[in-house]
Order: C-alpha cells, then structure tokens, then sequence
C-alpha cells in the first residue's frame, strides 16, 4: 500500500505541459527573437514564425525594450492586435470578431495582412 502512495505521489508531481498560450505571458524579447530593421527603428519579434494553426501571442518590442505590439492569435486566426507608438497618446486596439474580416477601429491592418512581421 505504501508503494502505491509512493507511486501516487510521483504521478501528481509529474510536470504538467506548459499551455499553448504561454507565449502571451512574455514580458522581454527572448534571445531568439527575430531582428527586424526598418528605416526608423528596429523592433525585436517573437516568436518570429506563426503556425497556420497557432494559438497565442506575437509581440514586438522596441530596441529599448519597451513592448511596441502584441497581436493575439487563435487557430492561426489574429483575434486582436495591440500597438503602442512612442509618439501617439493612446494605444491603438484592433479587434477581429467573426467574418467578414473587417476590423475595428478602420485605421487597424485587415485580418489578412498577419502576420505583419515577416
């Protein structure tokens, strides 16, 4: 009997998997993450592939490591799309709701345009 407690006891301390959306909880740019320069800036993007059916978040953090974007994904479908621009007063945040694919705010990417950091 105190082998099967044993056993037990090792079974419920087995490490769980980490869930999907893990990458949502990220708050540096990891060291993999992909540089991109553009003429202004340079941002930091991670993770820098998305999977047709990938579930979580990408984000973009700027050379001083402030986040700059952060575009939810579900299934491989974008859900919302975050930025915070250094010179504007207030984050822009895109939503995606069902079809058609139209996003609100109008001045956010079209659905279609994800991922923007190829």
């Amino acid at each position: 009997m105190c082998l099967c407690l044993a056993a037990g006891a090792a079974h419920a301390a087995a490490p769980r998997p980490a869930p999907v959306d893990d990458t949502c909880a990220v708050k540096i740019a990891p060291s993999d993450a992909l540089l991109l320069s553009r003429r202004a800036f340079s941002l930091r993007v991670w993770p820098s592939q998305i999977d047709p059916t990938f579930t979580g978040c990408q984000k973009a953090w700027m050379e001083d490591g402030h986040l700059f974007a952060n575009t939810v994904f579900k299934d491989g479908k974008v859900e919302s799309f975050s930025v915070w621009e250094p010179k504007q007063r207030a984050p822009l945040h895109c939503q995606y709701a069902g079809e058609p694919t139209q996003p609100q705010p109008q001045q956010c990417p079209g659905r279609d345009e994800f991922p923007l950091w190829k």
